[in-house]
C-alpha cells in the first residue's frame, strides 16, 4: 500500500529573563528550568503550540507491516513487532481524516485479508 510519510514538528516556545545569585551553577539552574517545565507551567500561560509540516514522501508499505497482533488478555491488539507504524513516535490519520491518533486506533491502514 502506497502511503503519505510526513515528518511533524509540534513545538512551544516561550523565553523568559532569569536573574539569579552569582555563585548558581550552570548545572542547578538547568534543574531549575527543568523542574519548572515538568510542571506544566501553571500559571504561566504559555503559547499555544505551533506545528510545521515537512515534506512529504510516498513510502511503499507491505502489507506485513499493516497488521495487528493477537488480542492481548484486555483485547487490545498492538501493531506487528517490526512495523515502522508500530514505532513510538510514529501517528496516523484517523479514520475520518480529522485528526492525528494513534496508528492502533485507526485502521484504515491494515491490510485486507484476500479473499
Amino acid at each position: 500500500m502506497k502511503m503519505q510519510r510526513i515528518t511533524l514538528t509540534f513545538e512551544r516556545t516561550m523565553t523568559v529573563v532569569v536573574y539569579a545569585p552569582a555563585d548558581l551553577t550552570d548545572d542547578v539552574l538547568v534543574d531549575i528550568a527543568n523542574e519548572t517545565a515538568k510542571s506544566g507551567l501553571d500559571g504561566w500561560d504559555p503559547p499555544d503550540w505551533e506545528a510545521s509540516v515537512g515534506m512529504s514522501t510516498v513510502v511503499e508499505v507491505p502489507a506485513s507491516e499493516r497488521t495487528l497482533d493477537p488480542p492481548n488478555k484486555y483485547g487490545f491488539q498492538n501493531v506487528v513487532e517490526g512495523s515502522r507504524l508500530g514505532r513510538e513516535d510514529t501517528l496516523v490519520v484517523n479514520d475520518a481524516r480529522t485528526d492525528i491518533v494513534c496508528t492502533e486506533d485507526a485502521t484504515w491502514w491494515i491490510a485486507k485479508e484476500e479473499a
